[in-house]
């Protein structure tokens, strides 16, 4: 049986090696403060070595005036990697978050034109639900059968059936990612608006501008519905909610117990995530996830 690498980005959560054979490679934030004259210092951390969700969420609380954003590994930080596992490992599949998202993946590419046993995983998602599609790739890899061909079935099959919607509140840190306009972002924060941003093979995209939480629930399975016919019918493997860490639990907490309450399956797998740093620098403060993953 061939012996098989995974590698993925901080984006998904994990950590180096928390999983066998899976590489962890860290995303970059970059953290720009400014001084009494406003001048500009801008610093570089590394997701999960030198930078936490819970460092992000000080930031983003703090009076100063600080813009954060992301970026992807550099392609020295990439091929430092594959230096290190190359001759351990007979394929090498890579699982960097979303092409929508970043441009992460364009670079594994030009690492994979020097190396055929590199195979870049082409998929839609970003952040834990990453973890579904590695879990799924390594039960695959066990199997006698397995080849690019039966990954690529997988991975077809994974876009109809792995899909979310994100609640933003803080509108200033998708401007800042350049999600959205600055323009846009003032008006929004200006008239308090929060958006619900769909998560799929399209990318980020705006599903709606909302003002009244009492109905949240109701737009998330309209979102659902929307994507898959007759959704409450539908056998569902898991719920994921990917949860910002700020001061303000029981606000998120009555969120998700809104989602949880419309589900009819009452045996359905709930599982809670911790959002990675690097999301939380673009959806910001009291923001959440609700990922679903179909039989």
């Amino acid at each position: 049986m061939k012996k098989i690498a995974f590698v993925t980005d901080t984006s998904s959560g994990l950590k180096n090696l928390e999983i066998p054979n899976v590489y962890v490679v860290p995303l970059n934030v970059l953290v720009t403060t400014y001084d009494d004259n406003n001048e500009a210092t801008t610093k570089s951390y590394q997701d999960q070595i030198e930078c936490t969700n819970q460092m992000i969420c000080e930031w983003l609380k703090s009076d100063k005036k600080i813009n954060i954003k992301t970026s992807q590994a550099s392609l020295g930080e990439i091929q430092l990697i594959i230096n290190q596992i190359c001759d351990k490992y007979d394929e090498i599949y890579v699982i960097p978050i979303a092409s929508t998202a970043s441009g992460s993946e364009n670079s594994w590419r030009i690492i994979a034109q020097d190396e055929p046993k590199i195979h870049i995983v082409h998929q839609h998602m970003g952040g834990p639900m990453l973890k579904w599609i590695i879990k799924d790739l390594i039960s695959l890899s066990a199997e006698d059968n397995f080849d690019i061909s039966v990954l690529n079935d997988y991975i077809k099959k994974s876009i109809n059936k792995i899909f979310g919607i994100m609640l933003v509140k803080d509108i200033k840190q998708l401007k800042n990612g350049g999600r959205v306009t600055k323009l846009t972002s003032l008006v929004l924060q200006k008239l308090n608006f929060s958006l619900l941003i769909s998560l799929d093979e399209k990318g980020m995209k705006l599903f709606r501008v909302i003002k009244n939480f009492d109905k949240l629930s109701m737009l998330f399975f309209k979102y659902f519905n929307k994507k898959i016919q007759n959704f409450d019918n539908k056998a569902i493997e898991e719920i994921m909610f990917i949860r910002n860490t700020n001061e303000d639990k029981s606000l998120i907490d009555s969120y998700i117990q809104q989602v949880k309450n419309r589900f009819k399956q009452t045996d359905v797998k709930i599982t809670e995530e911790i959002m990675p740093a690097v999301l939380i620098a673009h959806a910001g403060l009291n923001s959440f996830i609700c990922a679903i993953k179909l039989k």
